[in-house]
């Protein structure tokens, strides 16, 4: 079988990742709380694609897959986001859930767990787009340090990016899928360049991190 764009851009995904995944294990414990859950959350991720990625070759559906592991997904990264308790993010991560809830509940009761998830998935998007913005909007004016060197900017900066691509694009895709599929399969091509910033500014920030957790404990 010869590589082919999906391949491609597919496997340039995964290597992404894993280098986020590397780049994470390699900072010393212990480690704080949202890094941990960004560790685990990219575990989870490059296990889900690449499962995904062969049951895709396999001729398999895989819708079921990925929606599950979008409302997986959700709940890390509001966690990640609440760790702030002065901020809405608490609220949102409570909103989440039980819109999360409610969205499984209905699409299994109508028989159509899979696709009938679509709409939740963008909403989930737009939601987590919104309190990122908060977190960084908060990082900015609290920052005693240029933004550029704080691990966490970078982290949920490549999350904004995201999200906040994912959810116009998600929109587009629908509405051009019922009238040209061919264009919204080219469409589609731009969600793994999506991917591979997120987790290449991921992979940074962890970087980062690192050097910040080595130098406090050189100090000391």
């Amino acid at each position: 079988m010869g590589f082919t764009g999906y391949t491609i851009r597919t496997g340039l995904m995964l290597v992404t990742m894993l280098t986020c995944v590397v780049c994470w294990s390699l900072i010393p414990r212990p480690r704080k709380l949202h890094f941990t859950l960004f560790g685990a959350l990219a575990i989870i991720a490059s296990v889900t694609e690449l499962t995904g990625f062969i049951l895709t070759l396999a001729g398999r559906l895989t819708y079921y897959f990925y929606n599950a592991y979008a409302l997986v997904e959700l709940l890390f990264v509001m966690g990640i986001a609440a760790r702030d308790d002065r901020g809405p993010q608490r609220l949102a991560l409570g909103v989440s859930i039980a819109g999360a809830a409610g969205l499984v509940v209905k699409a299994w009761v109508d028989g159509s767990f899979g696709p009938a998830l679509f709409e939740g998935i963008l909403l989930a998007s737009v939601l987590q787009a919104m309190v990122l913005m908060v977190l960084l909007w908060r990082m900015a004016i609290a920052s005693a340090r240029p933004l550029q060197t704080v691990p966490e900017f970078w982290q949920s900066m490549g999350l904004l990016i995201y999200f906040g691509g994912m959810a116009p694009l998600f929109t587009l895709i629908k509405y051009v899928y019922a009238t040209d599929r061919e264009v919204a399969n080219v469409l589609w091509t731009l969600m793994p360049f999506l991917c591979i910033l997120r987790y290449a500014m991921g992979a940074w920030s962890c970087v980062l991190e690192r050097r910040d957790v080595l130098r406090g404990s050189h100090g000391q």
